[in-house]
């Protein structure tokens, strides 16, 4: 099967793409349009922990595993239908979502207001907020940050206006 088919993906497509990352799982798909799916992975915090006990395990925080993005592209060529972001390294709860505005890409926020874009031949890391974030969403392809009796919109690149 093709990723050019309707279906999206079969499991020979899956090891192709993935099997090369086995310590990063499926954490979050974030499907940009019919053609363009893109996935947020992170390490496998159970082969991370493991042989881990007692005060390392408690000490044991998200942050501590590496965050990654798969994108297939399937109006693409054979060949050319996916590129990878791996690693991206010291992310707190790392809560992706798929902007449309500047333009159509990643954008994660992290629990500590750090904030990364991906895709169109970009992986940056943005200007801080400088405040905590709880959650991100997207409301008519402007990207919402979620803090503590506070929600910034993302305007532009490194600008945010809040409410």
């Amino acid at each position: 099967m093709s990723l050019h088919d309707p279906k999206y993906l079969d499991q020979e497509t899956y090891n192709q793409i993935f099997a090369k990352h086995e310590t990063y799982r499926i954490f979050k798909p974030l499907i940009q349009d019919r053609n363009t799916l893109r996935f947020h992975l992170k390490e496998d915090d159970y082969q991370l922990r493991e042989g881990l006990d007692g005060e390392e395990l408690d000490l044991f925080f998200d942050g501590e595993m590496r965050d990654g993005f798969v994108s297939i592209f399937r109006d693409r060529p054979e060949g050319k239908v996916f590129a990878k972001s791996i690693p991206w390294e010291g992310w707190d709860n790392l809560r992706p979502v798929i902007s449309e505005f500047p333009k159509a890409q990643i954008v994660g926020v992290d629990r500590m207001g750090q904030v990364m874009r991906v895709g169109g031949g970009e992986a940056v890391v943005e200007q801080a907020v400088g405040e905590m974030v709880f959650d991100t969403t997207v409301i008519d392809g402007y990207v919402y940050l979620i803090g503590t009796g506070k929600i910034w919109r993302r305007d532009a690149v490194d600008t945010y206006s809040d409410s």
